[in-house]
């Protein structure tokens, strides 16, 4: 296996955006590439743009979206949108003061779940 992601299309324009835009700052072009890919149903995408609005890199700070975008790519079973999700929720709950262990509890359990059905 050369890599986690199969080879692709998709792979290799997301490879080019993070080479041409994100390495050089260029966060909202980057952002733009990988939403067109996203709304086109490529998970890498779809976790990648959960990431820009999770972090407002590119894009205005919204972690519903961020959210929404994430658990879109999760339930396509991939993997790196899993553990994402997971962060996000255990990051979530520590910034609202919640039930952290708890949260991280149900997290893993859905990142356990999604890769007991395999991966990309």
């Amino acid at each position: 296996m050369v890599g986690y992601y199969a080879p692709c299309p998709e792979f290799d324009a997301c490879n080019r955006l993070i080479q041409e835009y994100f390495q050089t700052g260029q966060y909202a072009q980057c952002f733009q590439g990988h939403l067109a890919l996203a709304e086109r149903g490529y998970p890498l995408a779809e976790c990648q743009v959960g990431y820009f609005y999770y972090e407002g890199l590119g894009v205005e700070r919204d972690l519903e979206k961020s959210f929404q975008w994430t658990r879109r790519a999760a339930r396509r079973l991939s993997a790196a949108s899993s553990f994402l999700l997971c962060e996000q929720r255990r990051k979530e709950a520590k910034e609202e003061k919640l039930f952290v262990r708890e949260t991280s509890f149900r997290s893993w359990r859905f990142f356990i779940r999604t890769q007991k059905y395999g991966q990309d």
